[in-house]
């Protein structure tokens, strides 16, 4: 019998499909957090717009990559399941159909589950508060795990590739440690991430280190490097083995072994941050680009992923038709 892959990767601000007003976080005006996820949850039940497969509602490089892993993991000999840990609905399976909506626990977006001006023991506090309240609920579908600890638990005998920010991990903490405690096969366990505080704490025997010089390697942007990295342990698997410190030497040794990639200080955009630069942009006749522009972004030290600038340059030129 093949033995049982669970894959959960976290979800990307864009989308294929349009949101509605009311199911973008930024709408929500209410003062504090419960009220926020409250509210929040009371618009997903009564909305009544179409629903999209999550499969095929998420947008971008990363996503590119992640929906391509279950294929990867089937051809190394798994029967694999894709899962998305999404800031709006909580824990959900890529099979499941559900409302276009726009919400992040990135910081600096104006969807963001934090709210600015906070210490970074509140906004840490908010991101875990946020996420307990949806593995209340059941956005997935009411027969599905709902957190990481219920699936952990519900699929024990599988082995789980869990490919997310540190932003997602640092809001399922607590999931997290309640899974591990009760996780009877910690060794079926594999984290893909960057450095961060849970690497170095609950996480520091499951963790995989991805790191920026093996983009010449792995190809793509910093976007899509966390599931670059997984889909280089499925090809390898068969070699490498499933265990996460072995794992985790052999892509430190690539890491080791790639060049320096020098250092580029550029601020990150919000997508509004990018729309009002694209809008002055673009009222010069002959209207430039999008590559232009964001040569002259990237000029004064900003920084916006090209294929997420090109989206949001064909929106606002649409509008400025």
């Amino acid at each position: 019998m093949k033995p049982s892959l669970q894959i959960i990767v976290n979800c990307t601000n864009r989308k294929t499909a349009l949101v509605s007003d009311d199911l973008r976080l930024r709408s929500i005006a209410a003062a504090g957090m419960e009220g926020r996820v409250k509210e929040w949850r009371r618009r997903l039940v009564r909305h009544r717009g179409p629903r999209v497969a999550v499969e095929d509602l998420y947008a971008g490089e990363h996503w590119a990559i992640a929906r391509e892993l279950p294929e990867l993991a089937r051809d190394a000999g798994f029967k694999a399941r894709l899962w998305v840990m999404s800031a709006g609905y909580g824990l959900i399976p890529a099979n499941a159909r559900i409302h276009p909506y726009s919400a992040t626990f990135a910081s600096a977006e104006p969807d963001s589950v934090v709210i600015t001006g906070q210490s970074a023991q509140e906004r840490e506090t908010m991101l875990q508060t946020w996420w307990d309240s949806l593995c209340q609920f059941a956005g997935g579908g009411k027969d599905e795990s709902r957190s990481l600890a219920e699936l952990l638990l519900d699929s024990g005998r599988s082995y789980f590739l869990l490919v997310a920010s540190p932003h997602y991990l640092a809001a399922a903490e607590k999931d997290l440690q309640a899974a591990l405690s009760a996780f009877a096969s910690p060794g079926r366990l594999m984290v893909v991430t960057s450095p961060c505080k849970l690497t170095n704490g609950l996480l520091r025997d499951h963790a995989v280190i991805s790191s920026t010089r093996l983009q010449p390697r792995l190809g793509g942007s910093c976007v899509s490097l966390h599931a670059r990295v997984a889909s280089l342990i499925l090809n390898k698997v068969s070699s490498w083995g499933f265990d996460a410190e072995a794992v985790g030497k052999r892509v430190e040794a690539l890491i080791k072994r790639a060049p320096e990639i020098p250092k580029l200080q550029r601020k990150r955009m919000t997508d509004d941050q990018v729309r009002k630069f694209l809008e002055s942009g673009l009222k010069r006749a002959p209207q430039p680009s999008c590559s232009a522009l964001l040569r002259k972004l990237r000029a004064r030290k900003l920084a916006c992923e090209q294929s997420r600038f090109k989206e949001l340059y064909w929106e606002v030129r649409g509008g400025c038709q």
